[in-house]
């Protein structure tokens, strides 16, 4: 069962975009799903596992049991209801199940 989107603070959206305009790479931990797939390769809703192209090879796991990714963010966006970021890779991370980006910890709350 799909857990409701909690919406992220809009400063840290800001941060988000920032990112993705100055093309900066990026490390960004975040929680991966029941099902223990992280991230996804698709751009259909979705609570960040895989789509057709598995990303699975491409996240890590940290000590702390987070997924990780690193790329550049190309995108930051929202389809229905949900807010996801892409990175160039193709991987699709749920805004919400973001832990920290870049060492700095991330909040949901608006």
């Amino acid at each position: 069962m799909t857990e409701p989107y909690r919406p992220i603070a809009c400063s840290l959206h800001d941060e988000l975009e920032a990112l993705a305009t100055l093309r900066h790479e990026c490390e960004i931990r975040f929680v991966a799903d029941h099902e223990g797939e992280a991230g996804r390769s698709d751009a259909t809703e979705g609570t960040g596992t895989t789509g057709e192209s598995d990303t699975s090879e491409r996240i890590e796991t940290d000590d702390s049991g987070y997924a990780v990714a690193r790329g550049r963010i190309v995108d930051v966006y929202s389809r229905g209801g949900t807010e996801y970021l892409r990175l160039e890779d193709g991987t699709v991370i749920r805004l919400d199940r973001i832990v920290s980006v870049n060492g700095k910890p991330f909040q949901t709350m608006c």
